[in-house]
């Protein structure tokens, strides 16, 4: 059995010959192909010191850059200007890359900020798809924008608080096409990512006094646990929906978007 080294280097490789003959003809979002080879390369580079890795990487950054006004029109952090952004951001903090957003960001956050408030009005709260992913965004570029505050206030606000048994929930969307309300726990479109955002809110110097994010951190934390089920019996700790609209949970798979596994990254940041 090949080590993970070599393995990880085969990977590598595939990826600089998929990359090398990519016409880019699409870039996509922060989830599409293009990106994901983008932070790997970067990362694969600073790890072996490789020369054509970081090259490749400066190449692709320089296509999509090419492209990004013209070919992508979303706004959320999945497939949209906000995962892009946030990831340019992330690059820059890890000294992979040196560029200055500051001119088109001013010109894109109202766009970001418009769509945002269209999914808060519907309590669409969705990480991929929806205001979280945008709020996200703003607390890595800059944790004094309005719009972070303005987001809290409206999270707080809609929380639904259960003072006898100390917790908080949401009821938000989800499915397509039809949209059906419920309380979600999975990383990707529920509660454990608003639990992971406020966490990363409270380690900020701007927000660690915050009451609020207090509360509804810690309450949310006790709701999710409130719904562990036995993994003898189903197959995981978790069901993916809560037990209030399934009363007979199913297992839920092991991926990091819904199940124990995104429920387990927020019980380690927040513990």
């Amino acid at each position: 059995m090949k080590d993970t080294e070599s393995r990880v280097a085969e990977i590598a490789e595939s990826i600089y010959k998929a990359m090398e003959s990519n016409p880019y003809n699409t870039i996509g979002g922060l989830y599409s192909e293009n990106f994901g080879a983008l932070l790997f390369l970067h990362y694969y580079a600073d790890f072996t010191k490789e020369e054509k890795y970081k090259l490749l990487a400066e190449d692709v950054l320089d296509k999509l850059l090419s492209q990004l006004e013209s070919n992508l029109t979303g706004f959320s952090y999945s497939s949209g200007y906000a995962g892009i952004l946030y990831l340019f951001h992330f690059l820059q903090e890890k000294k992979f890359i040196g560029l200055d957003m500051s001119d088109f960001e001013e010109t894109i956050e109202s766009y970001l900020i418009m769509h945002a408030r269209n999914c808060m009005r519907v309590n669409d709260f969705d990480y991929l798809h929806g205001s979280l992913g945008v709020a996200l965004y703003f607390l890595k570029r800059n944790p004094n924008h309005p719009f972070l505050s303005e987001f809290i206030e409206f999270l707080y606000h809609t929380a639904e608080k259960d003072s006898l048994n100390h917790t908080v929930k949401w009821k938000t969307p989800y499915g397509w096409p039809e949209r059906e309300y419920g309380y979600h726990l999975s990383l990707s479109h529920g509660m454990t990512s608003i639990v992971l955002f406020l966490c990363r809110l409270l380690k900020s110097e701007l927000f660690k006094a915050s009451n609020d994010c207090l509360t509804m951190l810690e309450g949310c934390m006790n709701y999710i646990l409130s719904q562990e089920i036995d993994h003898t019996q189903y197959g995981s700790c978790f069901p993916s929906t809560s037990l209030e609209r399934d009363h007979t949970p199913a297992p839920s798979r092991v991926a990091w978007c819904f199940g124990d596994l995104g429920i387990a990254w927020a019980l380690w940041q927040y513990k």
